[in-house]
């Protein structure tokens, strides 16, 4: 598909790029800290990369601790059903791994699903009737609140309904 596309169009494809038209033309082209230095030139950069290490740090310790309520929810509730069905005994596993690979596969749509229609849909409209510095500001203020919630309340499963 790719192929046929730059066989198609490839005469109005620019021949080089920006970088190197500066590099044949005597001046100096990108180099690979060349992103960093320009992260570190603007306060607000430097406060949007802050906010975004500490989004993925809170987003990852939120998931794990998700994963782990997950898995004991549903291995209590197949180890109970499977005491009642046969009459005690051990086990639960496959039980529980496939209802807890269930609730993954629902929260990987449902999280994904809502990205895209407030990724096509929302962010516009948000930024234009509440303004960009707000909407800047509700972001960490919504992480906080997350990471709040979920330290007071951390077996509160809010996403573990079965």
């Amino acid at each position: 598909m790719v192929f046929g596309y730059v066989r198609r169009y490839g005469d109005h494809l620019p021949r080089e790029t920006a970088a190197e038209a500066a590099v044949r033309e005597g001046g100096k082209g990108g180099g690979a800290l060349e992103g960093l230095k320009l992260i570190f030139r603007h306060r607000f950069v430097v406060m949007i990369l802050g906010i975004s290490c500490l989004y993925e740090i809170a987003l990852t310790v939120l998931d794990y601790q998700m994963k782990v309520m997950g898995v004991a929810k549903f291995r209590a509730a197949a180890l109970r059903e499977e005491l009642i069905l046969a009459g005690g005994g051990e086990g639960g596993g496959s039980a529980a791994s496939e209802n807890f690979a269930a609730l993954m596969g629902r929260f990987g749509q449902a999280t994904n699903g809502l990205s895209l229609l407030l990724s096509l849909l929302g962010t516009s409209l948000i930024v234009r009737k509440l303004g960009l510095p707000f909407t800047l500001t509700v972001f960490p203020v919504l992480l906080v609140l997350a990471i709040v919630v979920s330290y007071f309340h951390p077996a509160s499963g809010c996403c573990l309904w079965r």
